[in-house]
């Protein structure tokens, strides 16, 4: 079994490292790129995906590269970045939480952000990741930078009513829950039955891939030149709601055509094939 941060993986390190680089570009097709290139703003997020990467690698090993269990423990992980890190559950109160966090949680940080570049990175480096796991010391290193991030951002985030807060925290627990049971589901798959696809199955994914990186050139580095960002009350630039909009919809768009097109050819939104419909 591989362990990863305990005794470095350097082909893992480099699918993170990819991975990582693609989501800070995702933060600037939501933030807008004046709104990214604040200070030290683009390392400190660079690291906090080169963390969350590490996480997600940790739980495809454990659910055995079961695409649903890691898409719900990337919707799980949302839940502390848009509370603690942005707050950007509250930015439109009940109205955010009902309409947009679905989207953002499922399309965007699910779709977008963690298996669509999990899946192009793994098609082209071909690692096997499904024996994968944070050692202790690996663990130790995450959750530090986590509470680290979370202290420094916290302040600047956008706040909400406590009942908000609550609600957020019940919804956050019912996801923990479902992220566990697809992970004892994935658990159970046989490792007899997957194989990695290496057939032209997966050129549909690259073209979005591609299309994703299209748009958000377009959300990024053209519509902040066009348009005012949001700030907070002391004046800090937190996105753009034009660039927010563009990718918000993009994001339901691709939660709805790539997982009906994961459904319709029965395949894993990851670098493998099951005989079995799951």
């Amino acid at each position: 079994m591989v362990r990863v941060i305990g005794k470095i993986s350097m082909p893992k390190l480099k699918l993170v490292l990819v991975c990582s680089a693609f989501n800070v570009f995702a933060e600037m097709t939501v933030r807008g790129i004046f709104g990214l290139f604040q200070g030290l703003l683009p390392l400190f997020l660079f690291f906090h995906y080169v963390t969350y990467f590490y996480i997600i690698i940790h739980f495809i090993g454990k659910s055995r590269g079961y695409d649903m269990a890691v898409l719900a423990v990337g919707t799980a992980y949302a839940w502390f970045v848009m509370i603690f890190e942005t707050g950007l559950a509250f930015v439109w109160g009940i109205a955010s939480w009902l309409i947009f966090i679905p989207i953002i949680f499922i399309g965007e940080w699910g779709i977008l952000q963690t298996l669509l570049p999990l899946y192009i990175s793994k098609k082209y480096l071909k690692i096997k990741l499904t024996e994968s796991r944070l050692s202790k010391i690996g663990w130790v290193c995450c959750i530090g930078y986590l509470i680290v991030f979370c202290v420094f951002s916290f302040p600047g985030a956008i706040k909400g009513a406590l009942w908000l807060y609550l609600l957020s925290f019940i919804t956050f627990g019912f996801n923990l829950i479902v992220a566990w049971k697809l992970i004892k589901k994935g658990e159970q798959i046989d490792l007899r039955d997957m194989n990695i696809d290496k057939s032209k199955n997966s050129n549909f994914l690259v073209i979005w891939f591609i299309l994703t990186i299209v748009i958000g050139i377009f959300s990024g580095i053209i519509t902040p030149f066009l348009f005012q960002p949001l700030t907070t009350r002391n004046g800090r630039e937190v996105f753009y709601v034009q660039s927010f909009t563009i990718m918000t919809l993009w994001s339901l768009l691709s939660a709805i055509v790539i997982l009906g097109w994961r459904y319709k050819k029965n395949r894993l939104l990851m670098p493998y094939e099951i005989k079995q419909k799951l």
